[in-house]
């Protein structure tokens, strides 16, 4: 009976993610020679990605996963209120790889709505396909943003023969690289559509590419229902703004949607139809009062602005005029955190569109910072020696330049310095304005951060004019003269003090974390294996590591089960990007490094965590968790690896720390050569413990405890394989091990006929020899000239210390005691081979019997022999 991926319950889907067991469930005998060719195809192989995708669904603890549009998504996180949920997509339809990226879903009740966005991050060659050249999918060719909103009209079961539609969507495809063979794509989801007399409803989606397909009076009809139910006394109102946005409602300003003209003109009429709408304010404004009622928000001016839990959202439209004077869109999504005088900003310009070529641009533009005061708000309006100083904000952050790199922000919004107005002054950059009343911007920025008082006390606690105990303050005549250099030095100092890191990084997870957080500590101690963890809203955490003088800040979420199984384990599960990667020293930074995607078991009710596998004999290995960890990274491709985070070998004598290596994307393994000789020891026990060939064969190798001189170093043999075992093999056939290695490989080849039998001593006359099979030639080895170790004699000491008059020894004895001497003396094994000992002397007993000991001489001369009388 063979154990099989059934018999393991939720594991049994890990199991053959990992590729231990095969598709059908049955162990794979060959994962153990090289499990890193398992991993390596963990989401390129069908069967293996679909069992990671099982296991994560259950394991997470999350919603169950769905299908939409061909398109999987994989819930990690769901929260209550607002009721959202983050999901990893997988969409394996594209021919040129897997592409993988995140999903946000924002569901409604009364009526039932759901608005998407699938944001792409990097693409994974599929088995059999084509090889991956750029992994990173957003931003390249064939990496698109998917928006959509979908209303549910009538969730009752449909009556055959009545028109019935049961619901409505609105779905946009934009591409993220101006190389995209496609153009953006904008397309109506009917699902749930009967037709008068149709025995079951049909799902209809009408697109620009796919418009002359559809029958005219089918589409007509289609839009007639959506049309009739949005202008009905009492409608949803969800369902008023959605036909609101395409254009299907009556006296609302916004134009009717193209239907007579897609058939013909196709994605020309829907971007006519687009830029009839952005370009004139009163059809602008009456679009944005649709979307702000189907998002339950408010409109101001060109953006609709919403509450999501303790966020406030705002989607803005913009328009300008491009480079060939065609008119640019550009949607930009804020979200803030706090209130006028204190809050965290993001801002994104999701993309842009050119309304007249069709071309697009995913993320022009992104920031990050804290902010201070707003318009009615002001951070700063003091008027010295007749001149007037006046802010609205201060920002303090970072921010993503036209060339995609990450820049500090150090500036202020609508400001007056004299006479001059700025609508944002770089205070970066001192020399770049100067008031023509003589006032610099060195002491404008002097007033700006002394009026801070209690209104931001994070933004001076994070450029360091405020700093904790036992690091230096920042001046502000330095910090306006030479930012960055400020800043970078003021953040090494504090990320090296732990109790600095922890009072900076506690001040900001209170100014950016939810309410519900506000009793939460910052967690880690800022390693790359143990960052600090500063808890956002749910599960969601902000990291931050520091590695000499590089910081890592990345997003991750963290999800615990423990009710699978027994409830004897807790299963932990664990999803992150790294936002950004900073250089201190050199001042630079990276955006959107790597993803990393993890899941762990350990033992449940036990603290500190730990998870164990006992070896016997009181031998056994001890790790926090045991699980697998995937990272992607532009750099390094997909590497996959066991993590067991302070993995120790106990012997009971003594604890071992043990290192697991690291097999990256190229089948390359990582380890360093002190954890290499870590791995021989606990290969030692391991043998030991299971005994029999493991044993020898670990002794063979010579790391069993107590081992002979001949060791095959594993860190020699990655290092330089050839020098290794030019080292390991003369001392192993030479020592006291070669003996019984040579049993142990003789043992390979043993069967019922009686090959691979070691015979022999090794001597030129005598070699080491065992049969190979039937028919093969017989492996043989000596060493001249006279073997390992010369013996003068072999006579055993039941002969040896034999005397007269002591008992005579029988014929079984004598003859063990020539063969012994045979194994050493060449003469006697000429003389004794091919005769019968035994029975040779038990006929001279029989004819010494009863004489005096002579041997009387035969009637007649044996042939060849003289016998002298």
């Amino acid at each position: 009976m063979s154990l099989g991926s059934d018999d393991l319950g939720v594991l049994g889907n890990l199991g053959k993610a990992l590729g231990l067991f095969d598709a059908d469930g049955n162990p794979d005998s060959g994962w153990l020679a090289d499990p890193g060719a398992s991993l390596q195809t963990m989401l390129a192989n069908p069967a293996q990605r679909n069992a990671l995708i099982a296991f994560v669904d259950e394991a997470m603890g999350g919603a169950d996963r769905t299908t939409e549009d061909g398109v999987t998504w994989l819930p990690i996180v769901q929260l209550d209120d607002p009721p959202l949920t983050v999901a990893i997509t997988v969409d394996e339809r594209p021919a040129e790889g897997l592409h993988i990226g995140l999903g946000l879903r924002f569901a409604t009740t009364g009526p039932d709505s759901a608005t998407t966005l699938a944001i792409p991050l990097f693409r994974a060659q599929k088995q059999g396909g084509p090889a991956v050249s750029n992994a990173l999918l957003l931003g390249s060719p064939g990496g698109r943003i998917r928006i959509g909103c979908r209303i549910v009209l009538d969730a009752a079961a449909p009556t055959p023969g009545q028109a019935r539609l049961g619901g409505i969507g609105l779905e946009a495809d934009l591409p993220t690289s101006p190389g995209d063979a496609s153009a953006p794509a904008f397309s109506l989801a009917l699902t749930g559509l009967q037709l008068p007399g149709a025995d079951a409803p049909r799902d209809l989606r009408v697109s620009a590419s796919n418009a002359d397909q559809l029958d005219d009076a089918v589409l007509e009809l289609a839009l007639a229902l959506v049309k009739a139910q949005a202008d009905a006394a009492g409608a949803q109102p969800a369902l008023q703004a959605l036909a609101g946005l395409l254009g299907l409602r009556d006296g609302d300003g916004v134009p009717d949607f193209p239907l007579a003209a897609l058939p013909a003109r196709g994605a020309l009429a829907i971007a006519d139809w687009v830029r009839g709408i952005v370009g004139e304010t009163v059809q602008r404004n009456a679009w944005l009062d649709h979307l702000a009622a189907l998002l339950g928000g408010t409109r101001s001016g060109d953006a609709v602005s919403l509450t999501l839990g303790s966020a406030a959202l705002s989607l803005t439209l913009r328009i300008d005029e491009g480079p060939d004077g065609h008119p640019r869109l550009t949607p930009q999504l804020a979200v803030e955190l706090g209130d006028a005088n204190a809050r965290v900003e993001a801002r994104a310009d999701l993309f842009r569109i050119d309304l007249a070529s069709g071309s697009a641009i995913a993320m022009p533009a992104l920031g990050l910072w804290a902010a201070a005061g707003r318009s009615g708000n002001r951070i700063l309006d003091t008027t010295h020696q007749g001149v007037v100083a006046r802010a609205d904000t201060l920002r303090i952050g970072f921010a993503m330049d036209a060339a995609r790199r990450l820049n500090f922000v150090l500036a202020a919004d609508n400001v007056r310095l004299g006479a001059h107005d700025y609508p944002t002054l770089d205070l970066t950059s001192p020399d770049a304005v100067m008031d023509a009343a003589g006032s610099t911007v060195e002491q404008f920025a002097d007033a700006l951060f002394a009026n801070l008082g209690d209104a931001l006390g994070l933004v001076r606690r994070l450029l360091g004019l405020d700093p904790p105990a036992a690091i230096g303050a920042v001046p502000v005549a330095t910090l306006v003269a030479e930012a960055l250099a400020a800043v970078a030095g003021y953040w090494q100092q504090v990320l090296d003090a732990p109790a600095a890191a922890s009072d900076v990084l506690g001040a900001l997870r209170s100014a950016i974390g939810a309410a519900d957080q506000a009793a939460a500590v910052v967690g880690g101690s800022g390693t790359p294996a143990a960052p600090w963890r500063l808890p956002l809203i749910g599960p969601l955490q902000l990291q931050v590591s520091k590695q000499d003088a590089t910081v890592d800040i990345g997003i991750a979420t963290i999800t615990s089960v423990d009710d699978l199984g027994g409830g004897c384990a807790v299963i932990e599960g664990h999803l992150g990007a790294r936002l950004a990667r900073i250089d201190l020293a050199a001042r630079s930074a990276q955006l959107l490094g790597a993803v990393e995607a993890a899941l762990h078991v350990r033992e449940r009710g036990v603290t500190p965590p730990r998870a164990r596998l006992d070896l016997g004999n009181g031998v056994h290995l001890d790790s926090e968790r045991v699980g697998l960890r995937l990272g992607w990274s532009p750099q390094s491709g997909l590497a996959a690896f066991v993590d067991a985070p302070a993995l120790t070998l106990d012997t009971g004598s003594q604890q071992l720390p043990v290192a697991l290596p690291i097999v990256s994307g190229d089948g390359g393994v990582d380890l360093p050569a002190a954890a290499w000789d870590a791995l021989e020891t606990l290969a030692g026990h391991l043998g030991k413990s299971i005994g029999g060939r493991i044993d020898e064969l670990v002794a063979s190798f010579g790391w069993a405890a107590n081992a002979a001189e001949a060791r095959l170093r594993l860190a020699d043999l990655f290092d330089s394989p050839e020098a290794a075992l030019r080292e390991w093999l003369p001392k192993l056939a030479l020592g006291p091990q070669s003996e019984a290695a040579l049993a142990l490989l003789s043992g390979l080849f043993a069967d019922a006929e009686g090959h691979g039998a070691l015979a022999g001593s090794g001597r030129p006359d005598d070699p080491y020899r065992f049969a190979l099979g039937e028919g093969l030639p017989e492996f043989a080895l000596w060493f001249p000239p006279q073997g390992l170790e010369p013996v003068l004699s072999a006579i055993p000491a039941v002969l040896r210390d034999w005397l007269p008059n002591q008992p005579g020894l029988d014929g079984v004895a004598l003859e063990a005691a020539l063969l012994a001497e045979a194994a050493v003396a060449g003469d006697v094994r000429e003389l004794i081979e091919g005769r019968d000992l035994a029975a040779g002397f038990a006929a001279l007993a029989r004819r010494w019997q009863g004489g005096d000991g002579r041997i009387a001489p035969p009637p007649s001369d044996p042939p060849g022999v003289n016998v002298h009388r």
